[in-house]
């Protein structure tokens, strides 16, 4: 049941986070912005603290470019239709497995624990602690160069950071039942890391300058076989 939730939850918010990185320097996002809301929303009946994506979302529109009156009332559209649908069930279908879920979900949402406490098998929280150690490094590394990037990764850095950040808080403090955005960190690390190597190739191996010197004179104290 949680490695199905979470690769729905991974689906939902990887969708709406390619369609945001789609509205860079598009003034017309509408569509997309819509999308987005409709995504986020359903991926908060999985787990409730995606909903704290939407503030880090509308200000993801202002740092790619395409921020507008029309693009943030799309957004709040997408909201008000996946909450109306769900006044509608909740209304209507009371009793329901999808009414239950999901109020399963919120009420467990408000009860949390710390890391290790969780109800999360080993190979779960091993994925969580690689996760969070990769994303932290390709991050340090991204703000190593951040002043000689281009302008298209810088954005793309601070759009990834809040979904990096606070998939990181509902590892460290997931719901009582384990329930956190275990998926959607292991996504962001893996983009923070592969926008690293995209934008700048694989981290060479600085070896200290005494030791160079001595591979230096050892490469000429070499004799070369093919020379007479």
């Amino acid at each position: 049941m949680f490695l199905w939730l979470q690769l729905i939850l991974l689906v939902l918010v990887g969708t709406a986070f390619a369609l945001l990185l789609s509205t860079y320097r598009k003034q017309n996002a509408i569509e997309e912005s819509f999308l987005c809301s409709i995504l986020l929303m359903t991926a908060g009946c999985i787990v409730p603290e995606s909903l704290l994506l939407f503030p880090a979302v509308w200000w993801a529109f202002t740092v790619l470019w395409s921020d507008g009156l029309r693009v943030y009332l799309a957004s709040v559209c997408g909201i008000l239709l996946v909450a109306f649908y769900a006044v509608l069930v909740w209304l209507f279908l009371p009793e329901s497995a999808l009414a239950l879920f999901v109020e399963e979900r919120l009420t467990n949402a408000f009860s949390r624990v710390l890391f290790l406490q969780a109800e999360m098998p080993l190979p779960e929280l091993t994925i969580a602690a690689a996760a969070a150690v990769l994303g932290l490094w390709a991050l340090i590394a991204h703000l190593a160069r951040y002043t000689r990037a281009n302008v298209r990764i810088q954005n793309f850095l601070l759009v990834t950071l809040p979904f990096f950040a606070l998939s990181v808080l509902s590892i460290v403090f997931p719901a009582a039942d384990g329930n956190c955005m275990l998926s959607t960190l292991a996504a962001s690390a893996l983009f923070l890391a592969g926008l690293y190597l995209n934008a700048y190739g694989m981290p060479r191996i600085r070896l200290p300058k005494r030791r160079r010197d001595m591979s230096r004179r050892r490469m000429r104290g070499r004799k070369n076989p093919y020379r007479m």
